[in-house]
């Protein structure tokens, strides 16, 4: 058997377990979380050492601008998981994007080996 059908086979099994991941993907953060530490500007406070309020941020477009939002203490474990699953959800579409260039190249390959001119008789 041709060694280019066998890695276009190998790649696609690869392929198809990254789509099914993707497909199988739980809830997404629209935007990017944003971990924040500044001072609160109010007088006498622990910000005035150097001791910093943390904030968590989402950022993301809206209309063509970008936009905030605050996350109260009570809602970060929930966005942040939702940023983490974000984070897994286009690393595994880059990987797949990747397998899916490295099918093209063996398809052309293919493709050339299997080939033939035409020769007039």
């Amino acid at each position: 058997m041709n060694p280019h059908v066998n890695r276009i086979r190998q790649l696609e099994k690869k392929r198809s377990r990254h789509l099914g991941t993707l497909l199988q993907s739980p809830a997404l953060l629209k935007g990017s979380l944003l971990d924040l530490k500044r001072p609160c500007g109010r007088s006498p406070c622990c910000c005035e050492q150097g001791k910093l309020h943390r904030q968590l941020i989402v950022s993301f477009k809206k209309d063509g601008k970008t936009k905030f939002t605050y996350v109260p203490p009570a809602g970060r474990t929930v966005v942040q998981k939702l940023a983490e699953n974000r984070k897994k959800f286009r690393k595994n579409k880059k990987e797949m994007t990747s397998v899916e260039k490295k099918i093209w190249r063996e398809v052309q390959k293919l493709e050339r080996r299997v080939t033939t001119p035409y020769q007039r008789s």
